[in-house]
């Protein structure tokens, strides 16, 4: 839905560029106060996670995966022997589909496999990863679930309206056919009437043309028409579902019925 649904693009987008305005503090609890802390390794990790992602596009990886997939997985790698054993070095976004997780029969995962195949992967202890994950009803499942999974219909409802108001552009727009029409007079509609319409109608209309006849003949439409149809409001009711999946408002998805600019204001605060 990510890479296909403009709705689901948008939301999810908005989303990752305000998580990645956050700064990160580290700070020590004495009694009622946090004392900050302005220098650490942590932070130092956290500003930079690995020799690939810097911070911001680790956010977005991190979050993206649970958003879209309602789940993502952070691997800390740390050296396996010597004084900083266990100390993680590095932090790494794994994409959920890359993870399998082994659990004993009580649902405690017992290690973590990741990579895209069994003859190249790794296997990480529980301390090694963090899961970060929506709450799944389903108690057989140590997966997260999908915000996209409860809002299929909403997903697949606006594919079906853009697909259809796409149709109708290609066909040149409402569809009919001729029809006898007994009603119709034109008996003395020769040829040279005729192509004298022809002609003149070319002249206003240069990428279209018609043919012009004397038959009798009247048009009849086949099909609704797109007001009809109320494609719009599909797709608007469908912004405002995935919209709600995620816990903001449609106002900040330029929801045509709330785009004052006092209501804008007052969701960004929100």
């Amino acid at each position: 839905s990510y890479a296909s649904n403009t709705i689901v693009y948008s939301v999810v987008r908005y989303l990752l560029r305000e998580a990645i305005k956050a700064e990160f503090y580290l700070c020590e609890v004495k009694g009622s106060k946090l004392i900050e802390i302005p220098e650490h390794p942590i932070l130092d990790l956290l500003r930079k996670p690995n020799e690939v992602n810097g911070k911001v596009e680790f956010i977005e990886k991190v979050l993206g995966y649970k958003f879209i997939q309602g789940e993502s997985f952070i691997y800390l790698s740390s050296p396996s022997a010597g004084i900083n054993k266990g100390t993680p070095i590095e932090m790494w976004s794994i994409a959920p589909n890359q993870v399998k997780i082994n659990s004993d029969e009580y649902g405690v995962p017992l290690n973590y496999k990741m990579g895209f195949s069994d003859t190249n992967s790794i296997t990480a202890d529980p301390s090694q990863v963090i899961h970060l994950k929506y709450f799944n009803p389903d108690p057989n499942s140590l997966r997260g679930l999908s915000p996209l999974t409860t809002a299929a219909l909403s997903v697949q409802q606006s594919d079906l309206a853009y697909k259809n108001n796409i149709a109708n552009l290609d066909k040149g727009g409402i569809q009919g056919l001729f029809v006898y029409n007994s009603d119709n007079e034109f008996d003395d509609f020769d040829e040279i009437k005729q192509n004298a319409l022809e002609e003149k109608w070319t002249k206003k209309n240069s990428e279209k043309s018609i043919m012009v006849t004397n038959a009798k003949l009247k048009w009849e439409q086949v099909g609704l028409k797109s007001t009809d149809l109320d494609l719009l409001n599909t797709i608007k009711f469908s912004l405002r579902d995935i919209c709600n999946i995620y816990g903001i408002s449609s106002q900040l998805m330029n929801d045509p019925d709330n785009k004052i600019q006092a209501n804008v204001k007052e969701a960004r605060v929100e």
